[in-house]
């Protein structure tokens, strides 16, 4: 079965699902969908996706990004036009795209690289999905400007972290599922804790 998954960075991209999946669902009500271990393809230039052997669907899951989606696709989502990572283009656009939401964080012990959602990534870069769609269309090089503005801005990442197998390989694959600008205030606290606890205090 075929499904077309959208979410609200006006992106579109096929998605395939096999065996029971495929026959068990139902999409007449346009759930979330969730999936894990989703294996990306390439077909003329355009990205899709299928399910595998060892992945994981959820329908509507109850975790807050959902509930998200749900309210956004509701209320205005379902009106508006999706760029397709799947079209057959042959260009590296939708490439770019599809690895916005992968940064690199790093601070005095090393850098990483993160998987983040669409909200966090909004946080980081300053800028709703929809204005980071409108500037793009006004200027294809606006992407560049908005990624470099966000380069070496200070927060606090909550991470989930676990090792993964992929082509054969342990991979650590690390997401960021929270993103919260620095509390100075806070922190200072927190140091001046340690400080004290340093010194027997």
């Amino acid at each position: 079965m075929l499904l077309a998954l959208i979410d609200d960075f006006y992106f579109k991209i096929s998605v395939t699902l096999w065996g029971q999946e495929a026959e068990n669902f139902d999409g007449t009500s346009n759930p979330i969908i969730a999936i894990k271990g989703a294996k990306v393809g390439e077909f003329g230039g355009g990205k899709n996706l299928g399910t595998t052997m060892n992945g994981i669907l959820k329908i509507n899951p109850d975790i807050p990004e959902a509930h998200r989606l749900r309210g956004w696709y509701d209320n205005s989502g379902m009106h508006k036009e999706m760029k397709n990572l799947s079209a057959r283009t042959g260009g590296n656009f939708d490439a770019q795209w599809m690895n916005f939401k992968e940064v690199n964080v790093g601070d005095f012990s090393g850098n990483q690289w993160l998987s983040m959602f669409s909200g966090e990534v909004e946080k980081v870069l300053g800028m709703s999905a929809a204005e980071v769609g409108k500037a793009y269309d006004e200027d294809k090089s606006a992407m560049t400007e908005i990624a470099n503005k966000a380069n070496f801005k200070q927060f606090v990442f909550r991470c989930r972290a676990k090792y993964e197998m992929y082509n054969d390989e342990n991979r650590l694959k690390t997401v960021a599922v929270r993103v919260e600008p620095v509390n100075h205030k806070e922190y200072n606290n927190y140091l001046i804790s340690k400080i004290n606890q340093l010194m027997g205090n």
